[in-house]
């Protein structure tokens, strides 16, 4: 119960520090964050179709860990256009697919 309250308490935390960041960037169109998610990348044009996004996005912005994604949410402070990329479910092609074309 207690390790569900903590974890209770850190989504609000991190809820109220998203909504206080995004209200300031919504004023400054210079700096953009993203989210970007996959879920599973499996077949050879689901791959080439990564690859080609991960070229064209990264031309246009700076990919950022989850770390720094916290760090950002936290102080409030944007600069430039940042991207969190994501894969949800754990799949093991995710991982090596991922590791290869990154």
């Amino acid at each position: 119960m207690l390790v569900f309250k903590n974890i209770l308490y850190l989504i609000l935390d991190l809820s109220y520090y998203l909504i206080k960041f995004l209200k300031k960037i919504i004023q400054n169109k210079k700096s953009v964050l993203r989210i970007l998610i996959h879920h599973d990348i499996k077949s050879d044009n689901q791959i080439n179709s990564f690859k080609n996004q991960i070229k064209k996005l990264s031309k246009d912005y700076d990919f950022i860990s989850p770390k720094e994604f916290e760090k950002i949410i936290r102080s409030g402070k944007l600069k430039g256009k940042k991207l969190l990329l994501t894969f949800d479910d754990g799949f093991k092609s995710n991982r090596v697919i991922a590791e290869s074309v990154l």
